[in-house]
């Protein structure tokens, strides 16, 4: 697992770089005509989205291939994918919020409320993403993958609208949708894990 971990780790070192440089330059942007809190959410989104692009460039390059002679179980496979994009999607979450209470607080319009809520959105969007985005990659092509990826996050906002509409009180709605993308991004794991286990045998 250590060893897979490691592998996607350089395979995106360079990436991550130059998304840093892309997520400083739109955000300075969005933080002057939006709001310094959607920081948040794109500092979250753009981290997670790079583990699950490492997936179609282990097929292209043919590891996948190469990996089944490995004595590395399928499941073990996915589930290295899975705790990148949790440590990215918390790495990014981290670095927005740093970046937007610092712009907050030099603005002078820090809410905290406001805050919070952009937070548990950013919480809930990757993971509702996540248990999407990751099983299209593993179990479809590479068209229809970044397809599934361009659907994941307009569904997610979907949900968490519909939560919100439903549940008068914001914090409560948002409890709610986080809750139900962990119980999402796990049942995804442990239903994606079988069926790459299942497709080596």
């Amino acid at each position: 697992m250590r060893g897979l971990l490691v592998k996607d780790f350089y395979m995106i070192r360079s990436v991550v770089i130059m998304m840093t440089g892309v997520f400083l330059v739109i955000g300075a942007g969005l933080s002057y005509l939006v709001s310094p809190q959607v920081l948040l959410i794109l500092a979250t989104v753009m981290t997670g989205m790079v583990e699950a692009s490492t997936i179609n460039m282990d097929k292209a390059c043919g590891w996948t291939r190469l990996s089944a002679a490995f004595p590395v179980s399928g499941e073990r496979m996915v589930s290295s994918k899975y705790l990148m994009y949790l440590f990215l999607s918390v790495f990014g979450l981290l670095a927005g919020t740093v970046c937007s209470l610092t712009a907050l607080m030099v603005t002078g319009t820090l809410d905290y409320d406001n805050f919070v809520l952009f937070f548990c959105i950013s919480v809930t969007m990757a993971l509702l993403a996540g248990s999407l985005i990751l099983p299209c990659y593993f179990l479809l092509s590479e068209e229809k993958s970044v397809m599934g990826s361009m659907l994941a996050y307009p569904l997610s906002v979907a949900l968490i609208m519909g939560l919100t509409s439903v549940i008068r009180q914001r914090m409560a709605a948002l409890s709610v949708g986080m809750a139900v993308g962990a119980l999402a991004f796990t049942v995804s794991w442990v239903i994606a894990g079988k069926v790459v286990a299942a497709r080596e045998v």
